[in-house]
């Protein structure tokens, strides 16, 4: 018995390994690209508030 048990034992657990490490990497990848993401959203807003500062100062420029 413990012969027929073992082969089956073997794939399960690596198979349990497997999917645990694949649970890793996708919370990993999650986590990342939720964090690239606001860096991305962070950067494009500072962009625009910089667009807009330098627009609101040419137009006081023109204006003198």
């Amino acid at each position: 018995m413990p012969l027929l048990n073992s082969p089956i034992m073997i794939p399960s657990v690596s198979s349990l390994l497997l999917c645990v490490v694949c649970q890793i990497a996708s919370y990993f990848f999650t986590c990342c690209s939720l964090l690239l993401h606001s860096i991305t959203s962070q950067f494009i807003l500072f962009h625009a508030f910089l667009k807009k500062e330098r627009t609101t100062f040419l137009l006081q420029f023109l204006k003198k």
